[in-house]
Order: structure tokens, then sequence, then C-alpha cells
């Protein structure tokens, strides 16, 4: 970060800084972690409505001249808001407030994790209470298309494994479509934080063939009992399946511990 950043801004910049296009109160900041302060000052404008969803950002330029900062500091508090849901990229267009919902209370993990024996026990803890509910609702609210698209991307699954090739992104993917089956974008969007803080370890987990085929056997159980629009059924599917796969998850976090150096 340029020296000149940790500084408060300059007198010209102040003036310019005092209002956005808008009306909205942004200027300078004062903080040392300026990215940090800049994406806050956003992030309150937005929650006081005062960039609406559906409004479009200024530039790089613009915002580096209205807050005196150089751009890169413009760049990382836009990736900062990205990463919270808060504004969107339209390619050509700019950047934009996103509209808002429930599935904004939960904010998946920006990168990989590194997770405990004891937290990826947690991780699936947390699964086990989410997912079988979502899998009973899923199958009282699935429409036939779903089911028919959700029934294509086994079929895909199921030809890779045979060729002897890995289908972690189908098997991810069968997870995220039973949850937006379901109807409700809160546990869908919860559903995906944890399988993302929980993918270095299910990816080893799912890469032998006796892990792939008991997870396809579980997923076929779990279709069933969806296009049977049999809740129970889906439920107890669902949390059968999770079961053998935690202690998948598991004997994988052991093995790591033991061969890693002391």
């Amino acid at each position: 970060m340029p020296a000149g950043e940790t500084q408060t801004a300059s007198a010209g910049h102040r003036k310019r800084g005092r209002t956005a296009g808008n009306g909205s109160a942004l200027g300078p900041v004062r903080r040392t972690n300026l990215s940090a302060a800049i994406a806050d000052r956003i992030a309150e404008n937005i929650a006081q409505g005062k960039l609406p969803a559906g409004s479009r950002l200024q530039s790089e330029r613009e915002l580096s001249d209205l807050f005196g900062v150089g751009r890169s500091s413009i760049r990382e508090a836009i990736k900062t808001l990205e990463s919270r849901g808060l504004v969107e990229g339209r390619q050509g267009e700019g950047r934009f407030v996103r509209a808002q919902d429930l599935a904004g209370l939960v904010q998946p993990p920006a990168g990989p994790l590194s997770v405990t024996e004891r937290e990826v026990a947690q991780l699936y803890e947390a699964r086990a209470i989410i997912e079988p509910g979502m899998a009973a609702l899923a199958a009282e609210r699935a429409q036939r298309r779903d089911l028919l698209a959700t029934r294509r991307l086994l079929e895909r699954h199921e030809e890779r494994v045979r060729a002897g090739s890995y289908g972690g992104a189908e098997d991810t993917a069968f997870h995220l479509r039973v949850a937006a089956m379901a109807e409700n974008p809160l546990l869908a969007r919860l559903l995906d934080a944890v399988l993302q803080a929980l993918h270095t370890i299910r990816e080893p987990a799912l890469r032998t063939a006796p892990s792939l085929q008991l997870s396809l056997q579980g997923h076929w159980r779990l279709l069933e009992a969806l296009e049977a629009h049999d809740a129970s059924a889906a439920h107890d599917a669902a949390l059968a399946h999770l079961d053998r796969a935690r202690q998948l998850a598991l004997d994988v976090v052991r093995v790591t511990n033991i061969n890693s150096p002391a």
C-alpha cells in the first residue's frame, strides 16, 4: 500500500469526498486498514438505503477520488463487499448493489479452510440437522422438471465413476440441487457454506472406489424418496447417507494426522 494511503486524504480530496452523486455520505477515511474502512462505509450506506439495490457503484477512479485513496485500496474494498454478498459485477456494466434476501445472512468462506477433527465432526453435526429436513421439504415441493434434472445429474455422475473418473463436482451439485428443491434460500446458503468448509476433507474422502459407490448409492436412495414425494423416507435416506459420509471424512482426518510430521 502506498505510504500516502495511511494518512488522512488531502484537502482537495476531502472537499470532493463529502457526498456521492446520489447524496450518500461517503468521503475520506482515517483508519490504517483503508480497504476495510471503505468497505464498511459503503456497506453502511447500503444498510441505510442510501445505496439501494440495483444502484451502480462509481468507477474505481471515481471512488479513489471520492475517498482520497489509491485504486488498490478501492479494489480490495470491492472484493470484500462482493464476498459479503453486498455488490456484484456485471460484465461490461460495472458493479451494482445486490438485492438483499435471507440468503445474505450466511456468507460462505472466501477460500479453503483447514479444519480439525473436532471441527469436521461439528460440521457434520450441522449437516445432520440441516440436510434431512431440507430433503423432507424437497420431497414435498420438488417439481417434475427438477427431479428429472437431478436424475440426469446422477446418471452423469455414475457414468464418470464407471469410467474411472472422480465426480466430486457432481457430488456437491447433487446436494445443492436437493437444497434448491427445498425452496428455502437461507438453508441452501447455509449448506453451501458448510460444504465449502468441508471441501478439503470431502475431496480425498470421496476419491476411493468404495467411497464413490457408497456416495452414489446414498444419492440414488434419496432421489427415489424424492421422486415418490415421501418426506419421511427422504429424511431418513439423507440422514443415513450423512452418517456414512461423516465416518469417511473423519477417517481421512485421522490418517492425515497420523502421517503429518511430529
